[in-house]
């Protein structure tokens, strides 16, 4: 009862915190959502590469899979 208890607890907390993220890239990066459907998969790759919004316009398709 208590680990269900504890279960639940931690699942609120995820969906708070992807909300979060959620709200947070749509301040940053407008654009981001249409990349990236489910933002619950990795994206800190993606993050460290883009940077800023800024390098994200200029960045190509290509570069981006490349990583640079």
């Amino acid at each position: 009862m208590k680990l269900n208890s504890n279960l639940d607890i931690l699942k609120k907390d995820r969906a708070r915190l992807v909300n979060r993220l959620k709200n947070n890239l749509q301040s940053y990066f407008p654009y981001f959502s249409r990349c990236f459907r489910d933002i619950t998969k990795p994206v800190l790759s993606a993050l460290k590469i883009i940077q800023s919004p800024e390098k994200l316009e200029t960045l190509t398709l290509e570069d981006f899979f490349k990583g640079n």
